[in-house]
């Protein structure tokens, strides 16, 4: 029998980007392309400026190049969409990917604008 694997420890071997490094990256009009790890009415409603919605890995393969530097995320830290999309980016031979886990909720906690139909 296979055990599943532990889910801080999938998480702890990701690449990730912090806030403050995501924000410069925006404001220095890095390329790079910003996924949000959901389409539809939940991208629609809050998502952070620039980002792309996009909710499963077969259409993250249709969009993305294996060259661009990719950062995906999610709502929060314990969303795991962001972290299934990281994984089958990676085994289908993306490298240059990272997830910024702290997702819409944390970047609205630092008190940086989000884009969205429930965006106050």
């Amino acid at each position: 029998m296979v055990s599943a694997p532990n889910p801080l420890h999938v998480r702890d071997s990701m690449k990730t980007i912090t806030t403050e490094e995501l924000r410069a990256k925006l404001e220095r009009g890095d390329d790079f392309r910003l996924v949000m790890a959901f389409d539809g009415w939940r991208f629609r409603s809050a998502h952070i400026p620039g980002s792309l919605g996009i909710g499963s890995a077969a259409a993250a393969l249709e969009v993305l190049a294996f060259d661009d530097e990719i950062v995906v995320y999610c709502t929060s830290r314990d969303c795991t969409a962001s972290q299934m999309l990281y994984r089958a980016l990676e085994e289908a031979g993306y490298e240059r990917i990272r997830r910024y886990e702290e997702g819409v909720h944390g970047w609205q906690e630092a008190g940086l604008a989000l884009e969205g139909d429930r965006v106050t």
